[in-house]
Protein backbone atom coordinates (compact mmCIF):
# COMPACT_ATOMS: atom_id res chain seq x y z
CA UNK A 1 0.00 0.00 0.00
CA UNK A 2 1.39 3.42 -0.97
CA UNK A 3 1.71 6.32 1.48
CA UNK A 4 -1.00 8.22 -0.42
CA UNK A 5 -3.37 5.26 -0.13
CA UNK A 6 -2.77 4.96 3.61
CA UNK A 7 -3.57 8.65 4.10
CA UNK A 8 -6.82 8.44 2.18
CA UNK A 9 -7.87 5.13 3.73
CA UNK A 10 -11.04 5.52 5.75
CA UNK A 11 -10.56 5.14 9.48
CA UNK A 12 -12.94 2.67 11.05
CA UNK A 13 -14.39 3.62 14.43
CA UNK A 14 -14.18 0.88 17.10
CA UNK A 15 -17.98 0.89 17.41
CA UNK A 16 -18.25 0.11 13.71
CA UNK A 17 -16.04 -2.91 14.28
CA UNK A 18 -18.16 -3.82 17.30
CA UNK A 19 -21.36 -3.84 15.25
CA UNK A 20 -19.60 -5.67 12.43
CA UNK A 21 -18.66 -8.52 14.78
CA UNK A 22 -22.15 -8.50 16.27
CA UNK A 23 -23.81 -8.53 12.84
CA UNK A 24 -24.57 -12.29 12.63
CA UNK A 25 -26.03 -12.30 16.15
CA UNK A 26 -28.04 -9.11 15.48
CA UNK A 27 -29.52 -10.56 12.30
CA UNK A 28 -30.29 -13.84 14.04
CA UNK A 29 -31.97 -12.38 17.13
CA UNK A 30 -34.02 -9.92 15.05
CA UNK A 31 -35.06 -12.56 12.50
CA UNK A 32 -33.59 -10.37 9.78
CA UNK A 33 -35.52 -7.24 10.79
CA UNK A 34 -32.47 -5.20 11.75
CA UNK A 35 -29.84 -3.91 9.32
CA UNK A 36 -26.47 -3.95 11.16
CA UNK A 37 -25.03 -1.26 8.88
CA UNK A 38 -27.87 1.10 9.72
CA UNK A 39 -27.54 0.22 13.41
CA UNK A 40 -23.85 1.13 13.22
CA UNK A 41 -24.70 4.56 11.79
CA UNK A 42 -27.30 5.15 14.49
CA UNK A 43 -24.84 4.36 17.26
CA UNK A 44 -22.18 6.61 15.74
CA UNK A 45 -24.66 9.46 15.34
CA UNK A 46 -25.78 9.01 18.94
CA UNK A 47 -22.15 9.10 20.07
CA UNK A 48 -21.56 12.30 18.14
CA UNK A 49 -24.41 13.92 20.03
CA UNK A 50 -23.34 12.44 23.36
CA UNK A 51 -19.61 11.57 23.30
CA UNK A 52 -19.88 9.78 26.65
CA UNK A 53 -21.50 6.93 24.74
CA UNK A 54 -18.09 6.26 23.18
CA UNK A 55 -16.66 5.89 26.69
CA UNK A 56 -19.07 3.07 27.55
CA UNK A 57 -17.90 -0.52 27.85
CA UNK A 58 -18.24 -2.58 24.70
CA UNK A 59 -20.17 -5.23 26.61
CA UNK A 60 -22.88 -2.78 27.67
CA UNK A 61 -23.20 -1.32 24.17
CA UNK A 62 -23.40 -4.83 22.69
CA UNK A 63 -26.11 -5.82 25.17
CA UNK A 64 -28.12 -2.68 24.34
CA UNK A 65 -27.87 -3.30 20.60
CA UNK A 66 -28.87 -6.94 21.02
CA UNK A 67 -31.88 -5.86 23.09
CA UNK A 68 -32.99 -3.38 20.42
CA UNK A 69 -32.55 -6.01 17.72
CA UNK A 70 -34.54 -8.61 19.65
CA UNK A 71 -37.40 -6.13 20.00
CA UNK A 72 -37.17 -5.11 16.34
CA UNK A 73 -36.75 -1.41 17.15
CA UNK A 74 -33.95 1.06 16.48
CA UNK A 75 -32.27 3.12 19.21
CA UNK A 76 -31.77 6.89 19.24
CA UNK A 77 -34.03 7.81 16.33
CA UNK A 78 -36.74 10.49 16.01
CA UNK A 79 -39.30 7.69 16.50
CA UNK A 80 -38.25 7.63 20.17
CA UNK A 81 -38.85 3.90 20.51
CA UNK A 82 -35.75 3.36 22.64
CA UNK A 83 -32.37 4.87 23.43
CA UNK A 84 -28.86 3.93 24.46
CA UNK A 85 -27.82 6.35 27.19
CA UNK A 86 -24.46 6.45 29.00
CA UNK A 87 -24.65 6.10 32.78
CA UNK A 88 -22.00 6.02 35.46
CA UNK A 89 -21.58 2.73 37.22
CA UNK A 90 -19.63 3.05 40.45
CA UNK A 91 -17.21 0.53 41.85
CA UNK A 92 -14.95 0.59 44.90
CA UNK A 93 -11.20 0.34 44.55
CA UNK A 94 -9.69 -2.73 46.16
CA UNK A 95 -7.77 -1.31 49.10
CA UNK A 96 -6.93 -3.21 52.25
CA UNK A 97 -8.06 -0.34 54.43
CA UNK A 98 -11.73 0.61 54.45
CA UNK A 99 -10.79 4.27 54.94
CA UNK A 100 -8.73 4.17 51.76
CA UNK A 101 -11.51 2.85 49.54
CA UNK A 102 -12.49 5.22 46.79
CA UNK A 103 -15.34 5.23 44.34
CA UNK A 104 -14.33 4.83 40.70
CA UNK A 105 -16.75 5.30 37.85
CA UNK A 106 -17.02 3.52 34.54
CA UNK A 107 -19.56 4.35 31.87
CA UNK A 108 -22.07 1.77 30.71
CA UNK A 109 -24.66 2.13 27.95
CA UNK A 110 -28.12 1.61 29.35
CA UNK A 111 -31.01 0.54 27.14
CA UNK A 112 -34.08 2.68 27.87
CA UNK A 113 -37.51 1.99 26.40
CA UNK A 114 -39.59 4.97 25.32
CA UNK A 115 -43.35 5.01 25.82
CA UNK A 116 -43.72 5.20 22.04
CA UNK A 117 -41.76 1.95 21.83
CA UNK A 118 -44.34 0.20 24.03
CA UNK A 119 -47.14 1.54 21.84
CA UNK A 120 -45.37 0.39 18.68
CA UNK A 121 -44.81 -3.14 19.98
CA UNK A 122 -48.42 -3.45 21.12
CA UNK A 123 -49.70 -2.18 17.76
CA UNK A 124 -47.38 -4.54 15.88
CA UNK A 125 -49.22 -7.56 17.27
CA UNK A 126 -52.66 -5.95 16.82
CA UNK A 127 -53.20 -6.04 20.58
CA UNK A 128 -54.36 -2.43 20.38
CA UNK A 129 -55.74 -0.29 17.58
CA UNK A 130 -54.75 3.03 19.14
CA UNK A 131 -53.41 4.49 22.38
CA UNK A 132 -54.16 7.80 24.04
CA UNK A 133 -51.99 9.02 26.90
CA UNK A 134 -52.08 12.41 28.59
CA UNK A 135 -50.88 14.16 31.70
CA UNK A 136 -53.43 16.29 33.53
CA UNK A 137 -51.92 19.55 34.72
CA UNK A 138 -52.95 21.81 37.56
CA UNK A 139 -55.77 24.05 36.38
CA UNK A 140 -57.35 21.41 34.15
CA UNK A 141 -60.61 19.64 34.88
CA UNK A 142 -60.84 15.86 35.01
CA UNK A 143 -63.20 13.23 36.32
CA UNK A 144 -62.46 9.53 36.82
CA UNK A 145 -65.16 6.90 37.16
CA UNK A 146 -64.22 3.35 38.16
CA UNK A 147 -66.82 0.66 37.58
CA UNK A 148 -68.54 -1.55 35.06
CA UNK A 149 -68.71 -2.17 32.18
CA UNK A 150 -65.52 -0.08 31.97
CA UNK A 151 -63.60 2.65 33.71
CA UNK A 152 -63.92 6.11 32.21
CA UNK A 153 -62.01 9.36 32.43
CA UNK A 154 -63.06 12.79 31.23
CA UNK A 155 -60.29 15.33 30.81
CA UNK A 156 -60.74 18.94 29.74
CA UNK A 157 -57.33 20.34 28.72
CA UNK A 158 -56.65 23.98 29.50
CA UNK A 159 -54.19 25.69 27.14
CA UNK A 160 -53.56 28.31 29.82
CA UNK A 161 -52.43 25.74 32.37
CA UNK A 162 -48.69 25.73 33.05
CA UNK A 163 -47.06 22.76 31.32
CA UNK A 164 -43.63 22.09 32.76
CA UNK A 165 -42.42 18.50 32.54
CA UNK A 166 -39.26 19.34 34.48
CA UNK A 167 -40.98 20.33 37.71
CA UNK A 168 -40.88 16.85 39.29
CA UNK A 169 -44.57 16.35 38.62
CA UNK A 170 -45.68 19.08 41.03
CA UNK A 171 -47.97 20.33 38.27
CA UNK A 172 -49.31 16.89 37.32
CA UNK A 173 -51.98 15.46 39.64
CA UNK A 174 -52.76 12.46 37.41
CA UNK A 175 -51.59 10.72 34.20
CA UNK A 176 -53.85 8.39 32.25
CA UNK A 177 -53.77 6.08 29.25
CA UNK A 178 -56.59 4.68 27.14
CA UNK A 179 -55.90 1.57 25.07
CA UNK A 180 -58.42 0.89 22.31
CA UNK A 181 -58.53 -2.85 21.64
CA UNK A 182 -59.95 -4.73 18.61
CA UNK A 183 -62.72 -6.32 20.67
CA UNK A 184 -64.37 -5.07 23.81
CA UNK A 185 -64.34 -1.74 25.65
CA UNK A 186 -61.20 0.40 25.91
CA UNK A 187 -58.68 -0.35 28.63
CA UNK A 188 -58.35 2.69 30.90
CA UNK A 189 -55.43 3.08 33.30
CA UNK A 190 -54.51 6.05 35.47
CA UNK A 191 -52.00 6.85 38.16
CA UNK A 192 -52.10 9.69 40.64
CA UNK A 193 -49.05 11.80 41.35
CA UNK A 194 -48.34 10.02 44.63
CA UNK A 195 -48.27 6.65 42.84
CA UNK A 196 -45.95 7.96 40.13
CA UNK A 197 -43.66 9.46 42.74
CA UNK A 198 -43.27 6.05 44.38
CA UNK A 199 -42.12 4.64 41.03
CA UNK A 200 -39.77 7.58 40.47
CA UNK A 201 -38.07 7.26 43.85
CA UNK A 202 -37.41 3.55 43.20
CA UNK A 203 -36.02 4.27 39.73
CA UNK A 204 -32.43 4.70 40.87
CA UNK A 205 -30.84 4.28 37.45
CA UNK A 206 -32.81 6.92 35.54
CA UNK A 207 -32.88 9.90 37.87
CA UNK A 208 -31.62 12.24 35.15
CA UNK A 209 -34.43 11.22 32.79
CA UNK A 210 -37.03 11.95 35.48
CA UNK A 211 -35.47 15.36 36.09
CA UNK A 212 -35.47 16.43 32.46
CA UNK A 213 -38.50 14.57 31.08
CA UNK A 214 -40.87 13.95 33.96
CA UNK A 215 -43.99 13.98 31.78
CA UNK A 216 -42.59 11.47 29.30
CA UNK A 217 -41.38 9.13 32.03
CA UNK A 218 -44.74 9.35 33.81
CA UNK A 219 -46.58 8.50 30.59
CA UNK A 220 -44.34 5.48 30.04
CA UNK A 221 -45.03 4.31 33.58
CA UNK A 222 -48.79 4.43 33.07
CA UNK A 223 -48.67 2.90 29.57
CA UNK A 224 -46.47 0.04 30.77
CA UNK A 225 -48.95 -0.71 33.54
CA UNK A 226 -51.86 -0.58 31.07
CA UNK A 227 -50.04 -2.92 28.65
CA UNK A 228 -50.10 -5.64 31.29
CA UNK A 229 -53.91 -5.67 31.07
CA UNK A 230 -53.97 -6.76 27.42
CA UNK A 231 -52.74 -9.92 25.63
CA UNK A 232 -48.98 -9.57 25.20
CA UNK A 233 -46.74 -10.94 22.51
CA UNK A 234 -43.18 -12.08 23.31
CA UNK A 235 -41.62 -8.76 22.25
CA UNK A 236 -43.88 -6.65 24.44
CA UNK A 237 -43.27 -9.00 27.37
CA UNK A 238 -39.52 -8.72 26.80
CA UNK A 239 -39.76 -4.92 26.61
CA UNK A 240 -41.53 -4.79 29.98
CA UNK A 241 -38.89 -7.03 31.55
CA UNK A 242 -36.06 -4.98 30.06
CA UNK A 243 -37.57 -1.73 31.31
CA UNK A 244 -37.87 -3.20 34.78
CA UNK A 245 -34.20 -4.16 34.73
CA UNK A 246 -33.25 -0.74 33.46
CA UNK A 247 -35.03 0.90 36.39
CA UNK A 248 -32.75 -0.80 38.90
CA UNK A 249 -29.62 -0.61 36.74
CA UNK A 250 -29.46 -4.38 36.19
CA UNK A 251 -27.33 -5.78 33.37
CA UNK A 252 -28.90 -6.93 30.10
CA UNK A 253 -26.05 -9.09 28.84
CA UNK A 254 -27.45 -12.29 30.37
CA UNK A 255 -30.58 -12.02 28.21
CA UNK A 256 -28.65 -12.90 25.06
CA UNK A 257 -25.66 -14.95 23.99
CA UNK A 258 -23.06 -12.28 23.19
CA UNK A 259 -20.02 -13.09 21.06
CA UNK A 260 -16.98 -13.85 23.21
CA UNK A 261 -14.93 -11.12 21.58
CA UNK A 262 -16.88 -7.98 20.74
CA UNK A 263 -13.84 -6.38 19.18
CA UNK A 264 -14.02 -3.01 20.93
CA UNK A 265 -12.30 -3.68 24.22
CA UNK A 266 -9.00 -4.47 22.49
CA UNK A 267 -8.88 -1.18 20.56
CA UNK A 268 -8.32 2.41 21.53
CA UNK A 269 -10.43 5.39 20.43
CA UNK A 270 -8.62 5.48 17.08
CA UNK A 271 -9.35 1.85 16.40
CA UNK A 272 -5.74 0.81 16.99
CA UNK A 273 -4.81 -2.31 19.01
CA UNK A 274 -3.91 -1.78 22.65
CA UNK A 275 -2.81 -4.00 25.49
CA UNK A 276 -6.21 -3.60 27.20
CA UNK A 277 -7.84 -7.05 27.34
CA UNK A 278 -11.25 -5.77 28.42
CA UNK A 279 -13.42 -3.85 30.88
CA UNK A 280 -11.82 -5.51 33.90
CA UNK A 281 -8.37 -4.15 33.11
CA UNK A 282 -9.89 -0.78 32.20
CA UNK A 283 -11.45 -0.74 35.65
CA UNK A 284 -8.01 -1.24 37.23
CA UNK A 285 -6.60 1.53 35.08
CA UNK A 286 -9.49 3.76 36.10
CA UNK A 287 -8.76 3.05 39.75
CA UNK A 288 -5.12 3.98 39.21
CA UNK A 289 -6.08 7.20 37.44
CA UNK A 290 -8.54 8.10 40.15
CA UNK A 291 -5.87 7.65 42.80
CA UNK A 292 -3.54 9.97 40.94
CA UNK A 293 -6.00 12.72 39.99
CA UNK A 294 -8.84 12.61 42.51
CA UNK A 295 -7.14 12.36 45.89
CA UNK A 296 -8.60 15.64 47.07
CA UNK A 297 -12.11 14.73 45.92
CA UNK A 298 -11.88 11.26 47.45
CA UNK A 299 -10.75 12.71 50.78
CA UNK A 300 -13.63 15.17 50.74
CA UNK A 301 -16.16 12.43 49.96
CA UNK A 302 -14.74 10.32 52.79
CA UNK A 303 -14.99 13.26 55.20
CA UNK A 304 -18.63 13.86 54.22
CA UNK A 305 -19.45 10.17 54.66
CA UNK A 306 -17.80 10.09 58.10
CA UNK A 307 -19.69 13.20 59.13
CA UNK A 308 -22.98 11.65 58.06
CA UNK A 309 -22.21 8.51 60.06
CA UNK A 310 -21.39 10.55 63.15
CA UNK A 311 -24.53 12.64 62.77
CA UNK A 312 -26.66 9.51 62.31
CA UNK A 313 -25.13 8.04 65.47
CA UNK A 314 -25.89 11.24 67.34
CA UNK A 315 -29.53 11.16 66.25
CA UNK A 316 -29.89 7.58 67.48
CA UNK A 317 -28.60 8.62 70.89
Amino acid sequence: MTQQQSKTEKKVHPFEKLVDRLAPALIDVSAGQIDPARLSRLVLNAGMKNPLLFECTAKSVAAGLMTAAALGIEPNTPLQHCSLVPFKNSELSEEASIEAKRQVFVYEAQFIMGYKGFIYLASETNSVTSVTCHAVYEGEEYEITAGTPTDTIVHKPNPKALHDDKDYGKLIPVVYAVLHVPKGPPVVQWMFREQIELIRTRDRARKASWRTDYGQMAKKTVIKRAMQLIPMGPKLALAIEVDGRSAVGAAMDDLFQLPENTGADDQNEKGQPTDDPGPGERMKEGIKTAREKNDALAAKQLQIAQTEVLEAGGRKD
